[in-house]
């Protein structure tokens, strides 16, 4: 887990502005100029591994709880119209599934989960 805090504080500034939706966030010229670096600066920055490594475990600390559960509910609210990338997605995040490298999946049913386990299943709860 990279550490933040080995960093100068312009470079601080770069990893919290980049972890902001672009929405909430200044331009990168805004940004450069309040750090009293110049943007190709920031953009030469941004190519640096180990700094975005930094930007997104900032932006999983930035994630509040609340959208987490905004994000699940989404999710099943797709699976349950019979999105088979959201239904797989869902399957796996909740340790259902496992998705091999070939591409195959190992569909791992626990008898007493509550989960549907077909797509008949899923739209059938989409239509309650």
């Amino acid at each position: 887990m990279p550490n933040i805090e080995k960093y100068r504080p312009e470079k601080i500034r770069v990893i919290n502005w980049l972890a902001t939706p672009k929405k909430d966030r200044k331009t990168q010229e805004e940004l450069a100029e309040e750090i009293g670096v110049t943007s190709k600066t920031i953009w030469e920055w941004k190519k640096d591994n180990d700094l975005m490594d930094a930007v997104l475990q900032r932006k999983k600390e930035l994630v509040k709880s609340e959208d987490l559960v905004q994000i699940i509910d989404a999710v099943v609210e797709k699976a349950k119209k019979g999105n088979i990338k959201q239904v797989e997605f869902l399957f796996e995040w909740l340790g259902e599934i496992e998705s091999s490298k070939s591409g195959q999946t190992n569909i791992q049913v626990n008898v007493s989960s509550s989960i549907p386990r077909s797509e008949d299943e899923i739209i059938e709860i989409g239509e309650d």
